[in-house]
């Protein structure tokens, strides 16, 4: 198998869990991201990616030269070697995966949210995995569309890098006034920007107006087409809309359904959450529109009061307090609960989050329902996770694709 997911007993530390599988322990520690692979926990989740031919750099080699002499392109050189950053620097003695030989569940698109405060070292290491990149941070209010002030560093960073930039609208109330003026002003920031498309992100009036909604999609959509953009648009998967509104869905290049656990009273089973959702979903969209979302889930909970966690902050938590991670197969997540002191009195916290083996099974999902693709925040998603994309799909073209397909 190219990949295993280990769970960590306890004592066990990477240089273990490496001869175990006839693996280099620094390849395990790159595609975890682990950043002290002294810091094992009991309970912990490692991806195990096992590639078919790898090679040790010598002096005098570029990633150009190995990328001929193998016959792979660079950019999957990059793709299958996260530690790279999607630069091409290597160095005599470093030891690179040059493909993995496995059976794909088909191609795929992937597309990835940069926000305001955005991490520069996430998103090269997110940008060869990508087909496209929306920018957020651009609000219509009601007048005028005010701009990301992110947008001309992300569209610096990713010049070159063979992704295309859609510029994400978020339209905050439940009406849009004059439709044709929200347009106008959308595809004209759009076109300054010199993006190749708009995610139109408006799920109040998805949810109150479907029939406005679906008009808006409609004339937006024809506005960008005779600007060769696209149009992308997002769903509450939470609460799938109406039927006016999935039409407006179905009328654009691609629908994100976003899907939070966060939103959620309690974490239901993947069967009745994930799962259901999707299913649901691929009864009313078109599957091959429809992204979807990966949002790493992470929560740390006390009473009612919630802070968003990585997998990789739950466990340096969990290091620091001495608790092994406990997994439920139902849900698919790992949680564990701690103390904290606040306020001079102990409180019990509890983390959940996202395990591989629930990005495993919605990938698979992905596949199984011929969806488009995946959508994630780039701040989120972790290294294992981009790699299981990397190994489990091929990525398509991005903007020219659609374009081609006229869809």
């Amino acid at each position: 198998m190219f990949m295993i997911i280990h769970t960590v007993k306890a004592g066990e530390n990477v240089l273990d869990i490496a001869r175990m599988y006839g693996v280099p322990p620094m390849k395990i520690i790159e595609d975890n991201a682990l950043s002290n692979p002294d810091m094992t926990v009991n309970g912990q989740k490692i991806a195990i990616f096992r590639p078919t031919r790898t090679y040790v750099v010598r002096g005098g080699d570029t990633l150009r030269r190995v990328s001929h002499r193998f016959g792979v392109r660079e950019n999957e050189l990059y793709c299958n070697n996260p530690s790279l950053m999607g630069e091409g620097k290597i160095y005599p003695g470093q030891l690179l995966s040059i493909y993995y030989d496995q059976p794909l569940n088909g191609s795929i698109a992937v597309d990835g949210y940069v926000f305001e405060n955005f991490s520069e070292e996430k998103l090269l290491r997110a940008l060869p995995y990508l087909t496209y990149l929306t920018v957020s941070g651009y609000i219509y209010d009601g007048n005028a569309v005010n701009g990301s002030p992110c947008g001309g560093r992300v569209t610096e960073l990713a010049s070159g890098k063979g992704v295309s930039l859609l510029m994400r609208i978020f339209l905050p109330g439940d009406t849009v006034g004059n439709a044709d003026a929200f347009c106008d002003a959308v595809v004209s920031e759009a076109v300054s920007g010199g993006y190749s498309g708009v995610t139109l992100s408006a799920f109040r009036l998805a949810q109150k107006r479907p029939e406005d909604y679906a008009e808006l999609v409609f004339t937006l959509k024809k506005r960008l087409m005779s600007n060769d953009m696209i149009l992308f648009t997002e769903t509450d998967a939470n609460s799938l809309p109406g039927e006016k509104a999935v039409l407006g869905g179905n009328i654009s290049d691609g629908n994100v359904l976003m899907y939070s656990k966060t939103q959620l009273s309690d974490i239901p089973d993947f069967s009745l959450g994930e799962e259901h959702v999707y299913r649901a979903a691929a009864e009313h969209y078109e599957n091959g529109k429809v992204l979807m979302d990966l949002p790493c889930f992470g929560m740390n909970r006390c009473g009612a009061e919630m802070r968003p966690v990585t997998a990789g902050e739950a466990r340096e938590i969990a290091y620091r307090n001495g608790c092994d991670i406990l997994y439920d197969p139902d849900k698919k997540i790992c949680h564990f609960s701690y103390h904290e002191r606040s306020g001079g009195m102990w409180k019990e916290r509890e983390i959940f989050f996202e395990s591989p083996e629930n990005n495993e099974a919605k990938l698979s999902l992905c596949g199984e329902l011929g969806f488009m693709g995946v959508s994630f925040d780039i701040e989120r998603i972790d290294v294992a996770s981009l790699m299981m994309i990397n190994t489990m799909f091929r990525k398509i073209g991005g903007f020219s694709y659609l374009l081609s397909e006229g869809m």
